[in-house]
């Protein structure tokens, strides 16, 4: 409970688990009372940004010695599923800005979450240079959808590293291109004030460029930096892709928010119109029961799924351990590549079923739709990724196996590893 404003807030749960309703029942009011002005402003108002974040929205893997969370994987699981349920662009934002696995060292962090809110926004999707110069580095580029990026106070964003004519160093441990994670306060960046989607409005992905800005090294993280004052926490070294159990959580919550509506539109026709007015049978139609239902089993199936997969890699990690291969590497692919194409053709089903209903923009039915469309459009949801592990499963009998080709966005490593 956080005594500074007695209202329900999440508890430090150090990988324990936790109940996180009475945190959803407290910000479902909240949350809908600001659905308008979330789709007029293509942002999240800030006096919601600061409710989430006294709630502990915005701190959910952040370490403990800093207001923290560290909650458990399924739990996360459940509070982004919820979240997404209620408001997509909420889930997303939620799911995004976790206060982020700890990238800096214990007394960098302490610096700089004590001169304002811990609220950081990145992107990955597109790649700037930067130059080793004494004691930092030099970045020059521009980032795209860097969610929450409208009222984040650190922005973060890869970078390829250069030299002076501009070609890549290469990583001599791993054979690829080096690359560095920059953290920039946002004061020193320029942000853009570009987001005007079909949903997700109120994510506020727009994108920041840096032109020559000067980082010290200590600002910067490589892929697999975790600094050692936190590397003997589970919740922090689980499998690799353990992160996209969580973006999983953001589209089925999204899809599931749209079957809710669906089915309250259809109480709401029952009450107003008789069965032999077309308008009625909304709901009382054998094909709308089966699609409901289908809906149901199939969004249920992907979450346990996901919720079973998330308590073996805590439970692994507690351990020292990693996951096997394919419950590890693979289905951590596979989860939200599913949850992805269950999403989309739920919503594609009951936008189809609602009829006129679905389509004022100012509708639940049409936000729902519009959210979770936009949020398969993903990269981690795009169905080409799912060839190497088709590839891998179709060889893995096979003693020459195959070559994964590392054009795909999420490669799988070498067998073996």
């Amino acid at each position: 409970m956080n005594q500074r404003s007695a209202k329900p807030s999440l508890p430090v749960a150090l990988g324990e688990r936790i109940d996180t309703t009475p945190v959803i029942d407290y910000l479902r009011p909240i949350i809908q009372q600001y659905e308008q002005r979330i789709e007029d402003d293509a942002r999240l108002p800030d006096e919601l940004v600061d409710i989430l974040h006294d709630a502990g929205v915005f701190s959910t893997l952040l370490p403990r010695e800093y207001g923290g969370r560290e909650l458990h994987p399924v739990d996360h699981f459940d509070f982004i599923f919820e979240l997404s349920r209620i408001n997509g662009s909420v889930g997303w934002c939620a799911m995004i800005q976790t206060g982020g696995y700890p990238m800096v060292e214990p007394e960098v962090f302490a610096e700089l979450s004590g001169k304002k809110p811990w609220l950081t926004a990145g992107s990955h999707g597109r790649i700037g240079t930067e130059h080793r110069v004494e004691g930092g580095y030099r970045f020059t580029g521009e980032w795209r959808f860097c969610s929450g990026s409208a009222w984040a106070q650190y922005l973060t964003g890869w970078a390829k590293i250069v030299d002076d004519e501009g070609n890549p160093i290469i990583d001599l441990v791993t054979g690829e291109e080096a690359m560095i994670d920059g953290l920039f306060a946002k004061a020193d960046v320029t942000v853009l004030d570009e987001w005007n989607p079909m949903g997700m409005r109120g994510t506020g992905s727009g994108g920041f460029t840096v032109e020559d800005e000067f980082l010290e090294e200590r600002f910067t993280m490589g892929a697999d930096d975790i600094p050692d004052a936190y590397r003997d926490r589970a919740v922090y070294n689980l499998s690799g892709w353990a992160g996209q159990l969580h973006i999983a959580a953001m589209m089925l919550g999204s899809v599931q928010g749209m079957v809710d509506e669906f089915v309250k539109v259809a109480a709401l026709r029952r009450e107003r119109f008789s069965f032999t007015n077309r308008a009625g049978r909304m709901g009382r139609e054998q094909l709308h029961q089966i699609r409901i239902a289908e809906a149901h089993a199939e969004i249920r199936a992907v979450v346990e799924w996901a919720r079973a997969l998330g308590a073996r890699d805590y439970d692994a990690a507690l351990r020292g351990e990693t996951l096997p291969y394919e419950d590890g590497v693979i289905a951590m692919q596979a989860v939200p590549l599913h949850a992805g194409r269950v999403a989309k053709e739920i919503a594609l089903t009951l936008f189809g079923l609602a009829g006129a209903d679905a389509v004022p923009r100012d509708s639940g039915l049409s936000r729902a739709f519009r959210d979770t469309l936009t949020g398969s459009q993903h990269t981690a949801f795009l169905e080409p990724q799912f060839q190497p592990i088709g590839q891998y499963l179709l060889s893995k009998d096979s003693p020459e196996g195959v070559h994964i080709d590392e054009s795909f966005l999420m490669p799988l490593p070498p067998r073996g590893e």
